[in-house]
Order: structure tokens, then C-alpha cells, then sequence
């Protein structure tokens, strides 16, 4: 039993290929600009810790603010809207984004401070912040605030001996 089968494409014809439309060359027909316009840049580099520098000791359930100098590395100001946000860590209670009350021009300084809350439990505890863009878009150095929690003092002294009389 033998089967014919078709190859499994079409022969080659002998057509010559369709003639080009008149008219200068595709390439020709699109004008692009020579050079987009760069997006700007934004940078921040941590000047240090005004409050609470790294491995301050705190109470379980004390409040306290954290202060971060930052400097405006990038060549323009950072736009409105500018906003400090969480980027990691877990424990410390505070919000999850600060908005900067004014973008700081280019090499300029600026104090920023997030309220926090120390957990119950004693411990090493370590908060992760970024700046962040009007778009979400974050930039520049990752800060932190780094803290131990103490555990709770004993209210009442310890009984090493009774003595009875």
C-alpha cells in the first residue's frame, strides 16, 4: 500500500518577486529625532543618623522619632510629592511612607523623621526606608533605623535568702 504525499510546501514558481511601490525608501518616509530627551536623574547619599543612631537601646512599647540627614547628590531637586517609604523589615510599628514636605535642591541637605514604636518583645530589631518618586520609582541609598529593645526590668528586687527570727 503505497501513499502519494504532497511535499510540504509549495514549489518554487517561476514569478518574479512583486515589483517595489514607487517612492523613496521606508526608512526615508520616517523622521526620528536624533536624540531622545534624557530623563532626569535623582540621587541621595545618607549624611548620618541625627536620632537614634544604630543600636540605640530602647523600651518595649517606647515611642521615639528617627531622624536621617540626606543629601541631594542628583543635578535637579526632587520633585514634589517626594515620599520616604518602608522598604523592609519588621516590628518597629510606624507608617508606611512619609511624605517630604519639600523636595531639596541639587547638593542640599535634608532632615527627615518617621514616628516609631518599639515592639513588646525584646530583640534586634531593623526598619529598611527608601525615597521614592511621585511614580513609585525609588531612588538612592537604602536607610535604616536600628534598635534594641530591652528586655523589661524586673519591678521588684530578687529574695536571695529568708531569714526567719
Amino acid at each position: 500500500n503505497r501513499r502519494t504525499t504532497r511535499p510540504p510546501h509549495p514549489l518554487p514558481s517561476a514569478q518574479p518577486p512583486p515589483a517595489r511601490p514607487p517612492g523613496p525608501p521606508i526608512a526615508a518616509r520616517f523622521t526620528l529625532p536624533k536624540r531622545w530627551p534624557a530623563a532626569p536623574k535623582f540621587f541621595s547619599r545618607l549624611v548620618g543618623h541625627v536620632t537614634i543612631p544604630d543600636g540605640s537601646v530602647v523600651q518595649p512599647d517606647e515611642s521615639f522619632q528617627k531622624t536621617w540627614r540626606l543629601r541631594n547628590e542628583g543635578p535637579t531637586a526632587w520633585p514634589n510629592g517626594t515620599r520616604l517609604i518602608h522598604a523592609a523589615g519588621a516590628g518597629l510599628r510606624h507608617a508606611a511612607s512619609v511624605v517630604l514636605a519639600v523636595g531639596p535642591a541639587a547638593g542640599q541637605q535634608l532632615d527627615i523623621s518617621v514616628a516609631m514604636t518599639a515592639p513588646r518583645l525584646p530583640g534586634r530589631y531593623v526598619s529598611y526606608w527608601r525615597l521614592a518618586l511621585p511614580s513609585g520609582s525609588v531612588f538612592g541609598q537604602r536607610i535604616w533605623a536600628d534598635v534594641t529593645v530591652a528586655a523589661p526590668a524586673d519591678d521588684e528586687p530578687a529574695v536571695s535568702s529568708v531569714s526567719v527570727v
